[in-house]
């Protein structure tokens, strides 16, 4: 009986000397033999945390700062299980050394060696913050994500859909349309050719009635030139230039008769009914046909768009949303620009265009979907003997849409934070609840 009792007393004050260790890894530290590598073992217990590295490598020292003495030791952490709160690591050094480090207070065990230092157990109080705005986090979360299937999803599946079956139309009415195009411009260059022939004819007409006008200058320009070559040979210079004048003047009325034709109001708005129609058909045509071809390509742009999972950003085109800071107001056009404007009156910059989706550079999700959560804007105005501005625009899940931050990192190179209900995953929610399930 007694050595069964000094086996089980022995076992109890082992498991109670077995601190910084998860319940998970007791038995490890309470079982003989306690192995410490490949080619070292201890089989005494008591030398579990007694602030002296007797294995190798200190991993008998979980609970103690022994093994920060070790620089090869390959266990650093001290286990704080913070029941109500949230367990976690801290580093060895960490332990008696005066200060508060696990809410639990387990790190400060030694009274008499870290000042007198008593930590209160503050995890239950730590534990219910903490639980009351997971709870808060979750409800919005689901809020958000039933928002983004009844508004996103949904509108963009229905006005995508619509989209498509008009794209199909369109380009069965441009099929009917152009061969029409194509008829009215060859009736268009017929009508126009006639006009051109009755406004020839309207012109010959015009110089006949003038004609006697015509003979009499034409008249007056023979004689003077003749006089001027009767002057020539008498060698008379004064009168031959007075002669060439002459007839430098009369050729001038002669070419402003034939202007004044030319530009009369018979002539220069002459038009044919006929002609008339032609034009205002086609153009008419060619309105519908220009106005058909860019609905095609306006269509087939945006459905060729990656509106990211289930299409949920699509709702967020043609949009804006803007945030103040200090002397700037920012503003984020998703699918186009990201723009400052100095309120003091310095104007509007460019901080980037549509680029595409660059992914979480911090995250360590590996999701197909783990590319949707940052967006660039790339090729904004130029900085000053530096880049192109550019955005990174890192999405958050949220319940309203809105610009939350905004911040400069690097010269030229922007961050914004954006929430919006299109970027909530069930994963979000159920990292959330399994945060919850840890302090609980």
């Amino acid at each position: 009986f007694s050595i069964v009792s000094s086996v089980f007393v022995s076992h109890i004050c082992s498991e109670s000397n077995v601190r910084g260790v998860r319940k998970e890894d007791l038995s490890t530290y309470t079982t003989l033999p306690f192995t410490c590598s490949t080619s070292q073992s201890l089989h005494s217990l008591s030398l579990i945390n007694d602030n002296y590295c007797d294995c190798a490598n200190c991993l008998d020292e979980p609970g103690t700062s022994a093994s920060t003495l070790d620089p090869s030791s390959p266990r650093r952490h001290f286990y704080c299980e913070n029941q109500g709160y949230i367990p976690k690591y801290i580093f060895n050094s960490f332990v008696n050394d005066g200060i508060c480090d696990c809410c639990d207070g387990s790190d400060e065990y030694d009274l008499n060696g870290n000042g007198n230092v008593k930590c209160e157990n503050t995890c239950q109080q730590k534990g219910n913050k903490i639980r009351t705005e997971l709870k808060e986090r979750i409800h919005r979360a689901r809020l958000a994500l039933d928002l983004r299937v009844d508004r996103y999803v949904r509108v963009a599946q229905e006005k995508l859909g619509g989209m498509r079956r008009e794209l199909e139309q369109k380009e069965e009415e441009l099929k009917l349309r152009e061969p029409e195009l194509d008829v009215l411009k060859d009736q268009k260059n017929l009508a126009e050719k006639q006009e051109e022939i009755q406004r020839r004819l309207l012109k010959e007409q015009l110089e006949k009635e003038r004609g006697g006008q015509n003979v009499e200058i034409e008249q007056q320009k023979e004689e003077a030139t003749g006089a001027e070559q009767t002057a020539a040979q008498a060698d008379s210079t004064p009168s031959a230039l007075s002669l060439e004048d002459q007839i430098h003047d009369t050729g001038a009325k002669v070419e402003q008769i034939k202007n004044s034709i030319e530009e009369s109001p018979e002539i220069r708005d002459f038009k044919l009914d006929e002609a008339e129609k032609a034009r205002a058909a086609f153009a008419a045509k060619e309105q519908e046909v220009s106005t058909l071809r860019s609905r095609i390509t306006e269509l087939k742009s945006t459905l060729d768009t990656d509106f990211g999972p289930d299409q949920a950003f699509f709702i967020l085109k043609g949009q804006c949303f803007k945030l103040k800071d200090k002397n700037y107001e920012y503003e984020l056009c998703p699918f186009d620009k990201s723009t400052q404007k100095d309120e003091r009156g310095y104007g509007s910059t460019s901080l980037g265009k549509w680029g595409n989706y660059v992914g979480d550079e911090t995250s360590a999700d590996t999701s197909s979907h783990q590319k949707y959560r940052s967006w660039l804007m790339e090729n904004g105005q130029g900085c000053w003997n530096g880049p192109n501005r550019s955005t990174r625009v890192n999405l958050h899940c949220g319940v309203d849409e809105k610009l939350t931050k905004v911040d400069e990192p690097s010269r030229c190179v922007y961050v914004m934070d954006f929430e919006t209900p299109a970027a909530c995953e069930t994963e979000d929610l159920r990292n959330l609840e399994e945060e919850l399930k840890k302090v609980s």
